[in-house]
């Protein structure tokens, strides 16, 4: 159902109105007041054929600032309060855990904006990036999971308030599942450490620009969920209150979770940079090694190269042998007298 680009359900009975199919329908619709409320309107800005600002601007019975609200960019989550209402905000950066992701080094956003009153929920999500399969798989498969579960497989009657904390819990979900992918890949890189199998660097830098990304937009969120644990709304009772602490201090941990992963691909790299150290003070101890014991050697076969008169043997026919024993006898020497310092 949610990879039409508008859907929309009938909160009280858990029904699934498939006569709305467009903006249009979604005005004549709360203008009959022939179903029963609250009801949840979808629209999803990246399917529906014209902008998010025309969309806006042809649902009726919204005003102007909430128009424009639902059609303006934010950098950050936040939330507005109006008359026994709110406008959310949410924006938040999502990892593909996909194994045939296709550039990981594109960064990819999820936007939803929610206008919530007691009788109605408007949401209209937008996925920011350069692959639309990836956006799809996002907005419809993960974002509202759980929502469509309850609401049509479950056949619950839910509240406004229990379709936002229930939200609220799959967005938790989403960002746990990003984070514990990035903590295995991480604990896959230490696997490869312990085994001094030197590792892609690029691989670490994009793990810890996702935590950063994931943690940049994570914190307004969670700063907003605490918000809402303290707002004053008919539709917003107390275990509404006490199940939006729970996801507050549940974002609190994924926090300091990305912070922990944060501090341990810092503790990598900085043992990459050991284990690189260590890998060229060995290459050059040993070029060391084989020089000390050449030079003497190079030394005095420089000395007799020479084409100067008087060089001793120079008519004797076993003096390149004798002089070739010799040579052979001061390398070994200077091997035992290296090995004896242990030097190697």
């Amino acid at each position: 159902m949610l990879n039409k680009p508008i859907v929309a359900f009938n909160l009280s009975n858990s029904e699934y109105i498939k006569q709305v199919t467009s903006v249009h329908d979604v005005n004549e619709m709360l203008k009959s007041k022939k179903i029963p409320e609250p009801v949840w309107i979808n629209i999803n800005a990246n399917r529906y054929k014209i902008g998010k600002s025309e969309i806006t601007k042809q649902l009726d019975f919204l005003n102007a600032a909430q128009k424009n609200f639902l059609a303006s960019n934010c950098d950050k989550s936040k939330l507005i309060r109006f008359t026994d209402g709110l406008v959310i905000y949410l924006k938040y950066h999502t990892v593909s855990t996909s194994q045939k992701q296709e550039d990981p080094k594109i960064d990819r956003y999820v936007l939803i904006r929610i206008l919530i009153k007691k009788t109605m929920i408007i949401s209209l999500t937008e996925f920011e990036g350069d692959n639309q399969s990836f956006s799809d798989f996002n907005l419809e498969s993960a974002m509202f999971d759980d929502l469509q579960r309850i609401i049509v497989e479950d056949d619950q009657d839910i509240e406004v308030g229990d379709w936002l904390i229930t939200l609220l819990k799959s967005l938790t979900d989403r960002f746990s599942q990003d984070i514990n992918y990035l903590h295995d890949q991480i604990l896959d890189i230490e696997n490869k450490l312990l085994e001094s199998n030197l590792h892609d660097r690029t691989e670490l830098i994009l793990i810890r620009k996702q935590l950063t990304l994931t943690r940049r937009y994570l914190v307004p969120i969670t700063e907003l969920v605490f918000r809402l644990a303290t707002e004053k709304l008919s539709w917003l009772e107390g275990d509404h209150h006490k199940h939006l602490h729970e996801q507050s201090e549940a974002l609190r941990r994924e926090l300091e979770e990305i912070d922990l992963c944060i501090s341990r691909t810092a503790i990598i790299s900085e043992e990459l940079n050991n284990l690189l150290s260590d890998s060229m003070n060995k290459r050059l101890y040993v070029m060391s090694i084989i020089t000390v014991i050449f030079m003497p050697a190079t030394l005095i076969t420089g000395l007799f190269g020479i084409n100067l008169g008087g060089i001793p043997g120079a008519d004797s026919a076993i003096a390149f042998a004798i002089f070739s024993i010799a040579l052979i006898l001061l390398l070994i020497f200077i091997v035992l007298i290296l090995k004896r310092k242990r030097w190697f």
